[in-house]
């Protein structure tokens, strides 16, 4: 190998050398570029699920009063088909990691119930 190298001209040997130098200064940022980015989808998709067990407390106030399931299964059906396959009604779930995300239902500082929604892991990784 170091026969190789000193039988190179001195301009190829600068210019491997400066090669070397930005493929690894590239390596470097892209491994710290990859993990900010995770980190910052991971954090916005706890906000999402925030946001969304959030709103649907809000929007379940009058059917929980009511007893309306059927609009109550409704809005659960209207969000599962908005979000695909990322948004799954929290249940058991063996061996699959999710985001579990817990909002109250309050009436006049009374509370009703718990809004329980499950964001799953997989779609973010």
């Amino acid at each position: 190998m170091i026969e190789i190298f000193s039988r190179l001209k001195f301009r190829t040997k600068i210019n491997l050398g400066l090669t070397l130098i930005v493929a690894f200064t590239s390596l470097i940022i892209a491994i710290f570029v990859i993990r900010m980015s995770s980190d910052a989808l991971i954090e916005q998709s706890r906000k999402r699920g925030e946001v969304l067990a959030g709103n649907l407390a809000m929007r379940a106030e009058n059917p929980l009063l009511s007893v309306d399931l059927l609009n109550l299964g409704s809005m659960v059906n209207e969000l599962k088909r908005r979000m695909m396959k990322s948004f799954t009604l929290l249940s058991w779930m063996t061996g699959t990691r999710i985001f579990d995300f817990a909002a109250p239902i309050f009436l006049s500082d009374k509370k009703l119930g718990t809004v329980r929604i499950g964001l799953s892991r997989s779609g973010i990784h």
